[in-house]
């Protein structure tokens, strides 16, 4: 049996190539949600990215921006960008990376 992790970043997710950049892997992960806008779901992927190059500051660190910010801070009040719909694409690409290993215990 093989343990997978759930938490998926460029470098260590199981069904992801460590050697695609940021941008590459939040559009991989979260290109596919569905937010009633295509410029919801573009600022998310653009947020994700700016997250995952920088994972151990805060929101307004990674996007240093203050357009950028305010898009982030915009999309978080958005009805359509709930915690489901944000996590969506990711979850179904990690049960698609789960599928395919005889064993899968989820921590």
């Amino acid at each position: 049996m093989r343990f997978v992790r759930v938490i998926q970043t460029p470098s260590s997710s199981p069904g992801i190539d460590p050697t695609l950049g940021h941008a590459a892997w939040a559009e991989a992960t979260y290109g596919a949600c569905a937010l009633g806008d295509p410029r919801r779901t573009r600022r998310l992927v653009q947020t994700a990215a700016a997250l995952a190059a920088t994972p151990a500051v805060s929101l307004s660190r990674a996007l240093t921006d203050p357009k950028a910010l305010k898009g982030a801070y915009r999309l978080c009040h958005q009805p359509a960008a709930s915690a489901a719909a944000l996590t969506a694409a990711h979850r179904a690409q990690t049960l698609g990376s789960a599928s395919g290993e005889p064993g899968v215990v989820v921590m």
